[in-house]
Formats: structure tokens, C-alpha cells, sequence
């Protein structure tokens, strides 16, 4: 968990395509996030499948802490959940977070 950068939480989960995001914000009774970077996996530049959005929640009880998620094509790679798995799929993405 980061803290957070001040900023708008523009995007409405609600309308976001990502199931695995939608269930764990409801969870957290979180609405909206905001889009961090993204960028195409190492050596499929270009392949729609391919391509790694990386978005900030808010924390739901911590004032000033938020959550970062990669929304892969297969599913959510939550940093919290796997610190390493997150940050390799951004290092392959080649974006810094």
C-alpha cells in the first residue's frame, strides 16, 4: 500500500471492465480509481491482449493511502497481494511506479 499523491479518483469502478476490480471495490465499498500508467508486456507490443493498465484506489479507512492494481487481460495483479508479481509485471510493461 502507497500513499497517495493528491489527486481525483475519476474513474467510476461501477463502469470499469474488470470483474476482479469491481468485486474486491465493492468489497471496499470503494468507487472510484484513478490510472496510474500502462503499457504493452515485453515483446507483444502492440497485441490488445497484451497491454497492462495500472490504476490507484483510495484506501477505504487510511486517509492518504491507496491501492495500485495492474488489469491484465487474465485477471488483477494486486500489489498488495504480491509485492514481487507487481512490481515484475510493471518492470516487464517498462513502466515505473
Amino acid at each position: 500500500m502507497n500513499r497517495a499523491k493528491p489527486t481525483l479518483y475519476d474513474i467510476e469502478i461501477a463502469e470499469f471492465n474488470s470483474a476482479g476490480i469491481q468485486a474486491l471495490a465493492a468489497q471496499c465499498g470503494i468507487t472510484h480509481m484513478r490510472r496510474l500508467t500502462g503499457g504493452y508486456v515485453e515483446g507483444y507490443e502492440w497485441q490488445p491482449d497484451f497491454w497492462v493498465g495500472f490504476y490507484a484506489l483510495p484506501h477505504p479507512r487510511r486517509k492518504g493511502w491507496e491501492f495500485r492494481v495492474g488489469d491484465t487481460d487474465a485477471g488483477p495483479v494486486w500489489e498488495e497481494a504480491d509485492p514481487q508479481e507487481f512490481a515484475e509485471l510493471a518492470r516487464l510493461c517498462g513502466v515505473e511506479l
